[in-house]
């Protein structure tokens, strides 16, 4: 689904524009997720394991745009991509009251109120197809963003032991979080 831009002014006064994605902005896509992928261990997958295809992502791109029941949304200040969010709601008609959303920002602008603005978007986009509960999956110590998504309403529902397990061997519980809309 194409959603309508939108512009807001930041608290430290630069501005963001949330709109979909284009086909054109495969690569820059591509380009984001190997950076965010590299900053933090939050994310589900390491730089390495991005993909490179920008056709495929254009494609991609091209999909969810013309789905009607899930949306890309991109974060850009000036130029340049600093947060993409997905959400979709769950096609099996047992599970069609559920959506799910996932979400990443750039590290240098952690704390900006981007995060909640896409949330609000993601919430929005979900309520407006008729789910009736919104679910995501965070990783253990990740407590920016375990933080935001309280505030935005949602509880941890379950935990995943050993869920995540970092090359160091490290191993860490995965949260499932919901929300009822």
């Amino acid at each position: 689904m194409i959603i309508e831009t939108k512009h807001y002014q930041l608290k430290n006064g630069l501005k963001l524009m949330l709109r979909s994605p284009l086909k054109s902005d495969a690569k820059e896509i591509l380009d984001y997720l190997k950076l965010v992928t590299g900053e933090s261990r939050f994310l589900l997958r390491y730089p390495v394991e991005c993909p490179e295809d920008i056709e495929a992502e254009a494609h991609f791109i091209e999909t969810i745009n013309s789905h009607e029941s899930q949306a890309m949304i991109l974060a850009i200040i000036g130029d340049e991509i600093v947060g993409v969010s997905n959400v979709g709601l769950k096609t099996k008609l047992k599970l069609k009251h559920r959506a799910t959303l996932g979400i990443s920002i750039q590290k240098k602008v952690w704390g900006y109120g981007i995060g909640s603005l896409m949330m609000d978007q993601m919430i929005y986009l979900s309520k407006s197809w008729g789910a009736e509960r919104l679910e995501l999956e965070v990783i253990e110590g990740n407590e920016r963003a375990i933080k935001l998504y309280q505030a935005k309403g949602f509880e941890i529902a379950s935990e995943l032991k050993h869920a995540i397990k970092e090359t160091d061997g490290i191993y860490y519980s995965e949260y499932v979080m919901t929300k009822p809309l």
